[in-house]
Order: structure tokens, then C-alpha cells, then sequence
């Protein structure tokens, strides 16, 4: 979802909300078409992401939010080594300021 504006004094206003959906992921498998009850899966998430920013001449400024919610899922395991095995999560919330200067 994006809203955009554009204001008298030419400074252009944005702001997005996204969400990315992934459904549940098999793990594992089953040699029995009888035994597929017991076949391990990571959970189904969705994330959001959001972001505003100003333009104005050759400049711009955006704010931005990675994973709103803070998701903190399993979404993948590393094998078993020398320190056991390791799960793996999305990336934390995480916010940021870009700041761009467009030459001509």
C-alpha cells in the first residue's frame, strides 16, 4: 500500500506499508504416504514493512521499518557441528534513515 502527495511548495510526501506472506515450509519427509501426520514444519509468518520520506529538488529523506512486528520465528536450523545444531530467525525489527542527493 503506498500513499503519495505532492505539496504546493513541490516537496513530495510517500509513505508504504508492505507484508510479505510465506506459507509453512517441510522440514522433513516421509517414506509412508500413511505417515505424512508426523512431517515436521516451520510455521507460516508474514512480516511488515513500512516507510515515509520527503523530496524536494534534488534531495530526498526516507524513514523506513524492517519487520514491525518483530517477528521471532524459527525459519531454518544449521546442522549439528563442532557447537550443536543452530536455528536461524528473520532479522529483527530494525529501523534506518536514508538520506540521497540526486546529481544532474
Amino acid at each position: 500500500m503506498r500513499f503519495n502527495h505532492t505539496f504546493a511548495n513541490d516537496l513530495y510526501f510517500w509513505s508504504s506499508l508492505s507484508a510479505r506472506y510465506t506459507g509453512p515450509v517441510q522440514v522433513d519427509r516421509s517414506d509412508s504416504a500413511i505417515d505424512n501426520t508426523t512431517i515436521q514444519k516451520y510455521v507460516s509468518t508474514t512480516r511488515y514493512n513500512a516507510s515515509m520520506g520527503v523530496s524536494k529538488d534534488n534531495w530526498d529523506a526516507q524513514l523506513w521499518v524492517s519487520n514491525l512486528s518483530n517477528l521471532r520465528v524459527v525459519s531454518s536450523v544449521q546442522a549439528a557441528g563442532l557447537m550443536g545444531p543452530r536455528e536461524i530467525s528473520p532479522q529483527p525489527r530494525t529501523m534506518g534513515v536514508n538520506l540521497s542527493y540526486r546529481f544532474k
